[in-house]
C-alpha cells in the first residue's frame, strides 16, 4: 500500500528522535517542613554537646581515679621502701652493736691474756738481790779500800747475761743535805752509764741459775790517808765509805732488769755496814 512505509528506507528525522520536552522546576519544600528541620537542629547539636560533656567527665573522673591509685600505691610502695629501710637500719645497728661487742670482747680477752702473760712473766722473773759488803782487809792508811759483795738470785728462772758495775767512794760529812745528794747522784748516774755501755761490749754471757750465788771484789780509786783511816774507824761518823752498785741482767723473755744496791761503812766494827737511805731497788 502507497500509506505503509517499507522498512528498508531509513527513519525520517522526526521519528528517530526523542522528543523534546520542557524541564520543570523542583517545587520548594513546604513551610511547616523548613520550620521543623530549623527547629531539631539545635537540639541535635545540644544532644551530641551533652553527650561530649557526658564522655569528658566520665574520662576526667577516670584520670583522677587512676591519679589517685597511683599516689596510693606510691604511698604504699614508699610505706613499704620506709619500713624496708628501718628493718635495714635496725640489722645495720644490731650489726654494729654485735661487732662492737664482739671487738669489745676480744680486746678484753686480749688484754686478760696480755695481763696474765706479764704477771706470769713477773712471777717466773729472776731476781738478783746484794748481801752487805764485807772487807778483804782492813782500813788502813796508804792502802786502797778493797771489799767484795755477794750477789743472788732469788727468783725463780735464770738471770741471764749478768752485768756487774761497782765502785767504792769516800764521802766526808758536812751539814749539806743538797750536797750529799749530789754525791748519790752523781754517782749513780755514772754507774748507769757504765752498765749501758758495758752491755753492749759484753763479750761473753754470764747466767745465775735461781738459788745461785757469786761475788764480787772492787777497790776504791786512791789510798786512805792517815787522818781518813783513823776517822773512818771511829763512831763519829764524819768520814765514810760508800760502796755502791748497779746490775743489769735479763730473763728468759728477752726482758731487761737491773738491781741497784747502796752501803756505807764508819765505827770500829768491821764487819758492820749501813744500808742507804736510797737507791736500793730492784725494777
Amino acid at each position: 500500500m502507497t500509506d505503509e512505509k517499507r522498512s528498508d528506507e531509513p527513519p525520517t528525522e522526526t521519528e528517530g528522535q526523542p522528543s523534546l520536552q520542557t524541564p520543570m522546576a523542583p517545587s520548594a519544600p513546604d513551610q511547616h517542613e523548613v520550620r521543623d528541620n530549623a527547629d531539631s537542629r539545635p537540639q541535635d547539636e545540644e544532644k551530641e554537646t551533652i553527650k561530649l560533656e557526658k564522655q569528658i567527665r566520665s574520662g576526667e573522673r577516670w584520670l583522677i581515679g587512676i591519679s589517685a591509685a597511683s599516689v596510693i600505691i606510691n604511698i604504699v610502695i614508699a610505706l613499704i621502701y620506709y619500713g624496708q629501710l628501718r628493718q635495714m637500719r635496725t640489722a645495720t645497728e644490731k650489726a654494729r652493736i654485735s661487732a662492737d661487742a664482739a671487738k669489745s670482747a676480744a680486746d678484753t680477752a686480749s688484754a686478760a691474756l696480755k695481763s696474765s702473760d706479764l704477771a706470769f712473766q713477773i712471777q717466773q722473773r729472776p731476781y738478783m738481790v746484794s748481801t752487805i759488803p764485807h772487807f778483804n782487809n782492813p782500813p788502813s792508811a796508804g792502802q786502797r779500800v778493797r771489799a767484795s759483795i755477794t750477789l743472788k738470785n732469788i727468783g725463780k728462772t735464770p738471770a741471764n747475761y749478768v752485768d756487774v758495775n761497782l765502785r767504792i767512794r769516800y764521802y766526808r760529812v758536812t751539814q749539806s743535805p743538797e750536797r750529799y745528794r749530789r754525791f748519790i747522784d752523781s754517782n749513780f748516774s755514772k754507774l748507769r752509764v757504765e752498765a749501758e755501755t758495758g752491755r753492749e761490749k759484753q763479750l761473753g754471757r754470764k747466767d745465775v741459775a735461781p738459788g745461785d750465788t757469786f761475788f764480787f771484789t772492787t777497790d776504791s780509786p786512791i789510798p786512805l790517808s792517815p787522818e781518813e783511816a783513823k776517822t773512818l774507824q771511829t763512831d763519829i761518823g764524819e768520814f765514810t765509805v760508800f760502796y755502791m752498785g748497779v746490775v743489769t741482767y735479763n730473763d728468759s723473755f728477752k726482758n731487761l732488769y737491773n738491781t741497784e744496791f747502796c752501803y756505807f761503812f764508819f765505827g770500829t766494827d768491821l764487819v758492820t755496814w749501813h744500808i742507804c737511805d736510797s737507791n736500793n731497788t730492784i725494777k
